[in-house]
């Protein structure tokens, strides 16, 4: 088996729990800051007005815009602009774009360093681009604004969508900045994009419940962001047609963020039918009815009325059940782990894929399938963990994500047998 052969405890326990992390959200989740600037934090926690100085000072002092006669292109290449750098003491520039992709990039981040590691992957970025026959399209939708509809049928697995950030931002930048200075600075970062790149973003929704005193700027990254990881860090990235997608308790499709292109990819994870809408998960799948109402009105301002938050009562009490169940489940999965008891564990974790099966979240079934592969590799039960490396491997497809140590793994427990 190589690398991946199971060959202590401390490793396994080590997989199962990251793998059952996935049920907090793997994918790329529209952020929903509760903060009084926008950016992610881990683990969903969000920055406060209180780390931020929200002193009452003057507007920041700003970099003028260089003369066309003075701006030297070359000097700051690939940034299409200046830096722009406030004169209030925040470590932080607006670096951008306009010749990246379709719409161009601004990016807030310190200068120098990390600039220049996103200006070579702004340069170099080679993703191939949407194609124009793109099998969706987006409509007015009652009671919900826009939203993308299906124009034809979408098989399971397929890419229906790839876009380009427009506007990234470090994580840091929401508590280390000045509150006007942080709101001027994304004002300037979408502007910064031109007529074509503002004009996408500044059609986006909006759901401050202070719409006259939040800047639309702030109002539009807070609404629609995601967080997505960039050198091993979280950042904040705003994709105007991805941000089109509403959500589902029991989404249609997932994301997958690409550090390198600076691209975000929208996946099919069951057949979508043509007039059907596209729906991806703003919440965790592991928290109950109230709890992911309670989420999405409190951070997007809506009441979720998908095809899960619809049902009767009766229904939605068996639903929660069920991922109540699928929580407790995987915990007690970890400690007939750490007591070596794989038999237990491989029964525990059998009956937790089935009722994930049952309540129909797709979207983390390749993740579980692996589990189950380790846990039956463990327990020296060859023939079922290739069974399940095989079914996890057809499901990472599906999503787009390869897993070399699976691969590797099945091609040499085929090999033993041999």
């Amino acid at each position: 088996m190589g690398r991946s052969r199971v060959t202590t405890t401390t490793f396994l326990a080590a997989a199962i729990i990251s793998h059952h992390l996935a049920w907090a959200g793997s994918q790329q989740k529209p952020i929903g800051w509760d903060g009084c600037l926008p950016g992610p934090v881990s683990d969903g926690a969000h920055p406060s007005c209180v780390t931020a100085s929200t002193s009452s000072t003057p507007a920041a002092q700003k970099t003028p815009e260089p003369d066309a006669g003075t701006f030297d292109p070359k000097k700051y290449q690939p940034w299409t602009h200046q830096p722009y750098c406030p004169e209030e003491g925040t470590p932080f520039c607006v670096h951008t774009s306009t010749r990246f992709r379709d719409h161009g990039i601004s990016y807030i981040a310190v200068p120098e360093k990390k600039a220049a590691e996103l200006g070579e992957k702004t340069a170099s970025s080679s993703v191939a681009a949407e194609k124009k026959d793109a099998p969706y399209e987006v409509r007015d939708l009652p009671g919900k604004g826009k939203g993308v509809v299906a124009t034809k049928r979408i098989q399971r697995g397929t890419v229906l969508m790839v876009e380009h950030a427009a506007v990234i931002g470090d994580t840091l930048f929401p508590s280390r900045v000045k509150r006007a200075v942080g709101r001027h600075m994304l004002q300037r970062a979408m502007a910064r994009l031109g007529s074509k790149g503002e004009g996408a973003i500044l059609e986006l929704a909006r759901s401050s419940r202070d719409p006259e005193g939040v800047p639309a700027a702030e109002d539009l990254m807070k609404t629609n962001s995601f967080t997505v990881k960039i050198g091993g860090k979280s950042h904040m990235a705003l994709f105007p047609r991805v941000s089109r997608i509403n959500h589902a308790c029991k989404p249609s499709a997932i994301t997958r963020f690409d550090e390198q292109s600076l691209s975000m990819t929208i996946r099919a994870v069951r057949n979508i039918e043509p007039g059907e809408e596209i729906t991806l998960s703003y919440t965790d799948f592991g928290l109950s009815f109230h709890e992911r109402q309670q989420q999405l009105k409190a951070k997007w301002g809506f009441d979720c009325d998908c095809s899960i938050c619809s049902l009767p009562p009766a229904e939605i009490a068996k639903s929660d059940a069920r991922r109540e169940k699928i929580v407790a489940m995987g915990k007690t999965v970890i400690k007939y782990v750490g007591e070596q008891d794989w038999k237990l564990a491989i029964k525990t974790h059998r009956e937790m894929i089935e009722v994930i099966e049952d309540e129909g979240l797709a979207p983390h079934m390749g993740d579980y399938y692996e589990v189950m592969t380790r846990l039956l590799a463990a327990n020296k039960d060859m023939k079922n963990a290739r069974k399940y490396a095989r079914l996890a491997l057809e499901e990472f497809e599906v999503a787009g994500e390869p897993n070399e140590e699976l691969e590797q793994f099945l091609k040499g427990a085929q090999q033993e047998t041999a």
